[in-house]
């Protein structure tokens, strides 16, 4: 296992950010705000998800990161409410 950053960029709002392989979900969000980083332990042999929930006023932008690497990034719409998900 590796040792990886996973961080966010969000000037307002609220956040949860989870990292996932389809065998190992713990039901646990790696990040939730206020915190804006924390280290997450990945094998390099394993595919992972990611899924985020974010809760801001309209047009926040937002960047989500795996080290420097842009896993997911853009602002929130005029619900002030946005999830999405992807692969690493």
């Amino acid at each position: 296992m590796n040792q990886h950053e996973l961080r966010i960029e969000m000037n307002d709002g609220k956040w949860m950010v989870d990292i996932f392989t389809d065998k190992n979900d713990d039901g646990v969000f790696d990040l939730i705000s206020p915190n804006t980083s924390t280290e997450v332990a990945l094998a390099e042999e394993h595919m992972y998800g990611f899924r985020y929930n974010l809760s801001a006023p309209a047009n926040t932008g937002f960047k989500i990161f795996l080290d420097d690497k842009v896993i997911a990034e853009g602002e929130v719409d005029d619900s002030g409410m946005l999830t999405g998900r992807g692969v690493l």
